[in-house]
């Protein structure tokens, strides 16, 4: 899914096509493309080429792996590195991710050296190429394990064997798709699907590099992101400047997403901002500023009662890492399908000695285009991963008759109507996050119990 020649071309007929049958052409599209590249033959090439490719390579001394390049990415493909630590425990291991994204996991422990480059959203620049191969030559790779699929082999200059993983992974994800089977979110298929073609090819490596103790990967336990002291101030201080006490029930409620097919209607996201501003069970909503050309926040606030709008505290455009620590001291974080998503999921992790995080927010996801499997956090389906917080995590998912696979890639589509939130009511939303809110004030105020509710993620960092 390059956006480029027969790619594009074909994404443009399909969607002219969903235009016309918005019902009958992704289905039957879906059921077509899962027949052919989710059947096990296929997956079994693949998974024995990419392993035949690894094999290639003289030895594991200096990785860097290539994440893709939005802000999400940096954060849910920090599980490669995760993994070939524990493969690889005394090898130089490097992440190249986005330059705004890489900002949390500049200090991710598995890591010798985070390169920041991204910076535009979408496809890597001429400039970012260019500091990519000032990278690559100055630190003479053995591999490079390459998740971003708008960065060739031919654009690297280098002798490393050079594994282009977004083409496995998304054989592996396609295959789980079909099978409707396992965990396809990006950041456990990443951690899976690595751990599954190293394992029969490491120990020889290992034996080789005179490591004799057993190889015993960890399991898929979530992301972490990390945080300055100087971030975690920034956000304490926002807070006490608006006279917002942490000790209040606060929502932060994200408007912005990076596409048109991922972006609530505004009737929508109004009436969900007004339903949880008439009650009393939440006493602020942090609403953040978008990055469009259109203050969608302002709209919001504009459709509030004026006697409401005092409990608004518009969030201005802050650092990531401000951001996140702002996050962490809200009760719930609600957003479309967006980056910031991955970042309030993250269980977050204080650089300061004198400042702790709370990780104790309940994570919300609107979903139009997308694939709540694939990006999202449930803590109640079995089919998909929880956040990594100490709260829940829910995920709710339009009706959209013309979702299908292609979906995943939004900045290849072309849809002249955008039906991505059909079906989609303001009150199921309000009526969970209200009934949230709801539970919370009742322990608040019961005499059995003050403490901290059951940990709805995987495990404890």
């Amino acid at each position: 899914m390059t956006n480029k020649g027969l790619s594009k071309l074909a994404f443009h007929s399909l969607d002219r096509l969903t235009d016309a049958f918005p019902s009958v052409v992704p289905t039957l599209f879906q059921k077509v493309f899962q027949t052919l590249l989710g059947n096990n033959s296929v997956y079994s090439f693949y998974q024995a080429r990419y392993r035949h490719i690894l094999k290639k390579a003289k030895n594991f001394d200096a990785i860097l792996v290539v994440a893709d390049v939005n802000i999400g990415d940096a954060i849910m493909l920090q599980q490669a590195v995760e993994v070939l630590r524990q493969y690889f425990p005394f090898s130089r291991i490097d992440y190249l991710c986005n330059f705004t994204g890489g900002e949390l996991v500049a200090d991710l422990p598995a890591a010798d050296h985070v390169f920041k480059v991204f910076k535009s959203s979408g496809m890597p620049a001429k400039n970012d190429l260019a500091m990519i191969n000032s990278i690559v030559k100055s630190a003479r790779y053995s591999v490079i394990i390459n998740y971003c699929p708008f960065i060739a082999n031919s654009d690297l200059d280098t002798k490393a064997v050079i594994v282009r993983m977004y083409v496995p992974l998304a054989s592996y994800i396609i295959r789980r798709w079909k099978e409707q089977s396992g965990q396809r979110h990006i950041s456990d298929a990443t951690h899976t699907l690595l751990k599954n073609l190293l394992s029969p090819i490491v120990p020889a490596k290992h034996i080789h590099n005179s490591v004799q103790e057993p190889i015993s990967p960890l399991a898929f336990q979530g992301n972490s992101i990390y945080l300055t002291r100087e971030a975690i101030r920034e956000a304490h201080d926002f807070l006490a400047d608006r006279g917002i006490s942490q000790e209040k029930h606060l929502l932060f409620f994200n408007p912005d997403a990076t596409s048109r097919y991922s972006q609530m209607p505004i009737h929508l996201q109004s009436e969900l901002v007004k339903t949880v501003l008439e009650s009393n069970l939440v006493d602020a909503v942090l609403l953040g500023s978008t990055y469009s050309h259109e203050p969608i926040e302002q709209k919001i606030v504009s459709h509030v009662p004026e006697s409401l709008r005092k409990k608004i505290a518009i969030v201005p455009h802050l650092s990531v890492s401000t951001y996140a620590a702002l996050i962490d001291a809200c009760d719930m974080f609600l957003s479309n399908d967006t980056g910031p998503v991955h970042i309030a999921a993250s269980w977050k992790i204080s650089l300061s000695k004198n400042a702790s995080m709370r990780n104790r927010t309940a994570v919300v996801t609107v979903f139009g285009s997308g694939d709540s499997k694939m990006y999202g956090y449930d803590s109640q389906r079995k089919d998909h991963v929880p956040a990594n917080q100490l709260a829940p995590s829910k995920v709710f998912v339009s009706r959209a008759p013309c979702r299908n696979i292609t979906c995943v890639n939004k900045l290849g589509k072309s849809c002249k109507e955008v039906r991505c939130f059909y079906g989609l009511e303001a009150i199921e939303i309000t009526n969970y996050i209200l009934s949230f809110f709801r539970d919370m004030y009742h322990r608040e105020h019961s005499a059995e119990t003050a403490a901290i509710p059951a940990a709805y993620r995987r495990t404890a960092n």
